[in-house]
């Protein structure tokens, strides 16, 4: 495939939207973050000869020199390598885990597709869903506050009437507030003004205001209970809420853990296997230096005798015979 430098340039990476992988004839396209998606079609759709860098080791693909070489340090396979190096004494040049293409393929919006912010958080949300996760309540939906007009018309309900506010006098205005500040009103609360009155009226003035104010109290405490055992209520379902994920967190740390052992233990296999092979060429290269030792003491061995031989009695009497027959 030829180099796409000439294609369209790629959408901009922006933090928090999701983008698609065009590549993909599945009926589920990979949908993640930018890095993600680019990372995806490197790696599934792309030969290691068409990224800029990779890594021999494990195929990893990047679009810097510097970024392959952090990943080649901190590679534990790598590291392991390296420790075999030492301890037989074997050099290999580092940058023979490096991979280059002077022609690379860029990645443009014919490979990947940015989806808009409503999209992109739509997605998020569904993803959520999918994992069993919801997304974080807000301060009303746990504590659940009555709205000010419910309140006060629970207040009003246990305000005098008119009549017996013209005994009674007056009332200022003063402002009742829930939870919600937008959404506050006015509402009369009684008080009391001194006028003069007749001595006749004073008694009833007097018992009538008392019983209201008795009567006003109790149902305001009776209110102010309900809005607290409300309260404790929502409190305990929101408590429960953030145990409940602070449990699946924990179940995640002990997915991640099983799997960082697993691969661990895989990387040790690893390590053993190469180790044995290394030990085996030592064994084999001795094998070899030893065989050609050996066989250079038996062709000079050969070749004493041989001299020998010659200079022999036998030797001499047997070439006269051939070679002169009739001496």
């Amino acid at each position: 495939m030829a180099s796409n430098i000439l294609n369209a340039k790629a959408p901009v990476s922006k933090r928090g939207n999701a983008y698609e992988c065009v590549r993909c004839q599945t009926t589920k396209p990979v949908i993640n973050s930018y890095k993600y998606v680019v990372n995806h079609i490197r790696k599934q759709h792309l030969l290691a000869t068409q990224c800029p860098y990779w890594c021999t080791l494990c195929d990893y693909r990047c679009d810097t020199q510097e970024e392959l070489a952090k990943h080649v340090d901190t590679y534990p396979v790598r590291k392991k390598i390296v420790g075999i190096q030492k301890t037989s004494g074997v050099t290999i040049n580092p940058d023979s885990f490096f991979g280059h293409s002077d022609m690379p393929y860029f990645i443009s919006s014919d490979d990947i597709v940015a989806f808009n912010k409503e999209k992109s958080q739509e997605h998020y949300s569904q993803k959520r869903k999918e994992n069993g996760r919801t997304a974080a309540r807000t301060v009303e939906e746990c504590l659940k506050v009555p709205e000010a007009n419910t309140l006060s018309q629970q207040i009003l309900a246990v305000l005098p009437s008119s009549e017996e506010r013209d005994e009674m006098g007056e009332y200022d205005a003063v402002t009742v507030a829930s939870g919600d500040l937008d959404n506050t009103e006015v509402v009369h609360v009684t008080t009391v003004v001194e006028t003069p009155r007749l001595e006749s009226d004073n008694s009833s003035t007097t018992s009538s205001s008392t019983s209201s104010k008795s009567t006003s109290k109790e149902e305001m405490d009776k209110q102010m209970q309900n809005f607290t055992s409300q309260l404790n209520k929502n409190l305990k379902e929101a408590s429960k809420f953030i145990n409940k994920s602070f449990k699946l967190g924990e179940e995640n740390v002990k997915q991640l853990t099983s799997m960082v052992g697993e691969q661990t233990k895989a990387f040790n296999k690893m390590a053993n296997e190469l180790k044995g092979l290394n030990q085996w060429l030592r064994d084999n290269n001795e094998q070899k230096t030893a065989d050609k030792d050996n066989r250079e003491i038996r062709e000079n061995t050969n070749r004493d005798n041989r001299d020998n031989h010659r200079d022999s009695r036998e030797y001499r009497d047997y070439r006269d015979r051939r070679y002169h027959p009739y001496r």
